[in-house]
């Protein structure tokens, strides 16, 4: 996959950003639970969404649950007019992904936290639908 085609999107609180790569890393597939890291780069204000967390093997051809652990990236964003990160809130929360010829497809709809140190917290919806190429 080319970095050019398009390949999703991703939504930000109701706040749509188009997707120019994404990329899934799964770790551990000997094992009973695998890591996985996807990386999205993407088009507008928030450059790139990096989640990580488990999920049980065996995950290809799927679909299989991925467990979202973190949020790396984007590490700030604003609500209302306020600078905070995302979390999971400490719930299980999951993307499905599924081999699509030699790619996979991930989507999801899922809601985190979102936090600042001086107001508390909120609700965050985040919406995956994307194409991505897996690593190694």
């Amino acid at each position: 996959m080319s970095e050019q085609e398009l390949v999703g999107d991703v939504g930000f609180n109701g706040e749509r950003a188009r997707a120019l790569s994404a990329t899934l890393e799964l770790n551990g597939l000997d094992s009973d639970e695998a890591d996985w890291t996807l990386d999205v780069k993407l088009e507008g204000p928030l450059p790139q969404l990096l989640l990580s967390g488990t999920v049980v093997t065996p995950v290809l051809p799927g679909p299989a649950r991925l467990r979202v652990a973190y949020v790396d990236a984007p590490s700030e964003v604003s609500v209302r007019g306020r600078a905070g990160g995302l979390t999971n809130g400490g719930k299980d929360l999951y993307l499905t992904v599924a081999q699509r010829g030699s790619d996979v497809r991930i989507e999801g709809d899922i809601v985190l936290e979102w936090f600042d140190f001086e107001q508390g917290s909120a609700p965050f919806g985040l919406v995956v639908g994307v194409d991505a190429t897996l690593a190694g």
